[in-house]
C-alpha cells in the first residue's frame, strides 16, 4: 500500500499534512476508498479533504456518533461528460446540458469559503460558460452513497455503500478531541487565552 496509495502526494507525506492541519484545526479529514490503478495496483488509498468542503452531521460530535457527512468537490465539465461512458449514473445529459449555459461556480464562493490565498492573492476572473469548475456535493451514510450537482440542481448518482460495511468513508485525526464540539481543538487554539493574556499586558503597557 504504501508505495501505491499516492493520490494526491506519496502516502507518509499525506500522513504528515494530516497531523500538521490537526494541530490547526483541531481535526482534519481523509476520504478511504478503493482505487484502481492503470500499474495494476488494486487496493486502499487516501485522498485528503478540505476542511472548508467538509459539513458534518448537525448535532454529531465524531465520525462513529454521525449517520451521514457530506463533502463537496469541484468537477469540470469534463469529468460528467465522461460519466456517459460509465453505468450507475443518472441524468448526466440533462447536467452537460445545463452546465454548457453556466460558468463554474468555485470562482463565485463567499470569502468564508476560501483560502487567504484564494482570496487575497489569486485572480477572480470568471471562466466562461461551460467552463471552470461546478460543485458536486457528495452525501456518505452507513449504507448509500449520494452524488448532487448543486450548480445543475440535479442528483447523478445514488448507490449502495460499495464496502458493504455499514461505515462511512470519511476518517477523521484529532488533535484535542471535544465531548461537545466535531472540529475538536487545535494546538493553536489552545494557546490563545495565554496569547490573549499577552496582549493585554501589551496594550495596558502601551497605555
Amino acid at each position: 500500500v504504501t508505495p501505491n496509495a499516492n493520490a494526491q502526494f506519496d502516502l507518509l507525506t499525506k500522513f504528515r499534512m494530516t497531523d500538521i492541519y490537526s494541530n490547526i484545526y483541531g481535526n482534519f479529514f481523509a476520504l478511504v476508498d478503493w482505487d484502481i490503478r492503470p500499474n495494476g495496483y488494486i487496493g486502499p488509498d487516501m485522498w485528503l479533504l478540505n476542511i472548508r468542503d467538509v459539513f458534518p452531521q448537525v448535532g454529531a460530535v465524531s465520525i462513529d456518533d454521525s449517520d451521514y457527512i457530506i463533502v463537496r468537490s469541484w468537477k469540470p465539465l469534463s469529468y460528467f461528460e465522461g460519466l456517459k461512458k460509465h453505468d450507475g449514473f443518472k441524468n448526466v445529459p440533462e447536467i452537460i446540458a445545463k452546465l454548457k449555459d453556466r460558468s463554474g461556480s468555485k470562482d463565485t464562493r463567499d470569502q468564508d469559503s476560501m483560502s487567504q490565498r484564494e482570496s487575497k492573492d489569486y485572480p477572480q476572473a470568471t471562466p466562461a460558460k461551460g467552463k471552470g469548475y461546478f460543485e458536486v456535493l457528495s452525501q456518505f451514510e452507513g449504507d448509500r452513497w449520494v452524488d448532487y450537482c448543486t450548480d445543475a440542481e440535479l442528483e447523478f448518482r445514488d448507490m449502495k455503500n460499495p464496502h458493504d460495511n455499514g461505515e462511512l468513508p470519511v476518517v477523521c485525526k484529532y488533535s484535542i478531541p471535544l465531548l461537545d464540539d466535531f472540529m475538536g481543538m487545535g494546538d493553536f487554539e489552545r494557546g490563545m487565552p495565554m496569547q490573549n493574556m499577552v496582549n493585554w499586558v501589551w496594550n495596558l503597557y502601551g497605555k
